[in-house]
């Protein structure tokens, strides 16, 4: 008896001391917290630009929903706190605002506004109607010594935009192809119809089908030299006037900058043995 009452005893013990040491940390946690005093508020807001439309004169307002990070160091509202307050707002209409603790002595707020991606429509008589793009804010965005019952506005311009890396940009164009694939007629013929043109150049291919009078329309990329190509039985002599029919291949090549509804010529010669 004396034993379990021992062990009774020792148990309580434990779990009285457990229960002072948690109550010891909720006090510190709750100190913690106490120790900032953010019960003072201002309020600050923001424009915010990028140059999403180049029809237009002038900056555009970044897209609804673009996120703004709003941070105040916690030292601010006690030199021995670590950490950041923050908060978030996101854009409408180009414009942010938001409730922000503050200090009599004043607060420093930095806007943090986030990346995002967009079609920037571009000028008249360039290449492409949009390219889509990837718009940054690389710099700095604070306000300083922000108060209590003060309301502070800011003007933020995005200052970093790049084109997407898989973005290519490419001109519409018409084509008439000529070659000699007859030795015994003067002159080219039109490339054949029916047949399969391939477009290429080191980093891009694609075919058509040749239509009536060595036709073909195709997209190609813009500043870049091309080259196109074929293969057709071609008319050549053995020994005149006898002739036989051969395989040959047939290669010429441009460069365009623009898009154009006009035929281009194609010059493909004589081409070369293919067999």
């Amino acid at each position: 008896m004396m034993i379990t009452m021992k062990k009774i005893v020792r148990i309580g013990a434990l779990m009285l001391a457990s229960a002072f040491v948690l109550a010891g940390c909720q006090d510190e946690i709750q100190t913690s917290e106490l120790t900032l005093d953010l019960s003072k508020k201002a309020t600050v807001q923001a424009y915010l630009y990028a140059e999403l439309d180049l029809t237009h004169q002038g900056l555009e307002f970044v897209p609804n929903g673009t996120r703004v990070l709003i941070s105040i160091p916690n030292s601010e509202f006690n030199p021995s706190a670590s950490g950041n307050w923050i908060d978030t707002a996101y854009v409408n209409n180009g414009f942010i605002q938001a409730t922000v603790p503050a200090t009599n002595t004043g607060v420093t707020v930095q806007l943090i506004p986030a990346e995002f991606t967009y079609d920037q429509v571009q000028p008249y008589g360039a290449v492409s109607g949009v390219i889509p793009k990837l718009y940054k804010f690389t710099g700095t965005s604070t306000l300083g010594a922000v108060k209590p019952g003060q309301v502070r506005t800011q003007q933020i311009t995005y200052n970093s935009i790049e084109a997407l890396s898989n973005h290519v940009e490419t001109v519409s164009r018409r084509f008439e192809g000529y070659a000699d694939t007859d030795e015994t007629e003067v002159g080219l013929e039109y490339v054949p119809r029916g047949v399969v043109m391939t477009i290429f150049n080191s980093g891009w291919s694609t075919t058509v089908t040749v239509d009536f009078s060595g036709r073909f329309d195709a997209n190609v990329p813009v500043n870049e030299t091309v080259y196109f190509r074929f293969q057709a039985p071609k008319q050549v002599y053995t020994t005149y006037p006898s002739t036989t029919v051969k395989t040959y291949r047939y290669t010429t090549s441009g460069y365009f900058t623009e898009s154009s509804p006009v035929l281009t010529p194609l010059n493909f010669g004589g081409g070369e043995l293919w067999e």
